[in-house]
């Protein structure tokens, strides 16, 4: 029965305190373990230790080379070098949330474009050290990226926006909340070449006026030449 059942209960471990997490590293690190524990582990999430999960703990995580699922919302204590050095030794990394994580910055993120290219979902809500290097690293590598949240990544421009529109023809979703410098030309171009796009987030992007939207080729042609006949233009 445990050889039948481990991996799926090693699938995704929950731990809601330090204490229960230190006990899993444990385990994981043992000179002898029963089974290979680390290479089942799938899904992790830190949301409820935030500030506690230290650059020492996260450390043992590389561990977990079959990971595809990463949160580290809140998880202010882990340093920059530290993400640099896990990260990469996720090649299996399908989404990632880093909301809150103060301290990533583009070699954190260009450390994990370069190895996880199956990535689809990734949030950098409030990553204020992100810039232009860190998403351009993520659109040339990450093909398949499918929602992209960069609320409050102040240091973005025209550039990286437009380069995940055009490098990413799968994107479903895109968060451009409070992105200061990002104007109507990479916007344009979300909508022009994204043409999966579900959802976009434009709240507070000051530069963006009406021609950040074109007019569909169909309504032109319609407001031109109405007829009974004509599509309806949404």
């Amino acid at each position: 029965w445990c050889e039948c059942s481990v991996e799926l209960l090693w699938h995704k471990p929950s731990f809601t305190s330090t204490s229960t997490l230190v006990k899993m590293m444990r385990v994981i690190g043992s000179e002898e373990p029963a089974f290979t524990y680390a290479r089942f582990i799938r899904r992790l999430n830190f949301l409820y230790l935030g500030p506690e999960l230290t650059d020492a703990l996260f450390s043992r995580v590389a561990q977990c080379v079959r990971l595809e699922r990463l949160t580290l919302v809140n998880c202010k204590s882990i340093s920059d070098e530290m993400l640099a050095r896990v990260l990469p030794w996720f090649p299996n990394l399908v989404a990632i949330d880093l909301t809150g994580v103060s301290e990533t910055n583009d070699k954190a993120i260009m450390a994990l474009a370069s190895s996880s290219k199956r990535l689809q979902g990734i949030n950098l809500g409030g990553c204020k050290r992100v810039t232009d290097r860190g998403i351009l690293a993520l659109a040339g590598n990450c093909a398949l990226l499918r929602r992209v949240k960069l609320s409050g990544v102040e240091h973005i421009t025209d550039a990286a926006v437009s380069a995940l529109a055009s490098a990413c023809p799968l994107l479903l979703e895109i968060d451009l909340n409070n992105c200061k410098r990002v104007t109507d030309h990479s916007v344009r171009s979300v909508w022009i070449q994204s043409y999966h796009m579900r959802e976009m987030r434009l709240s507070h992007v000051e530069e963006l006026t009406d021609s950040g939207f074109p007019a569909s080729p169909r309504v032109i042609a319609g407001a031109l030449s109405p007829s009974p006949q004509a599509p309806p233009p949404f």
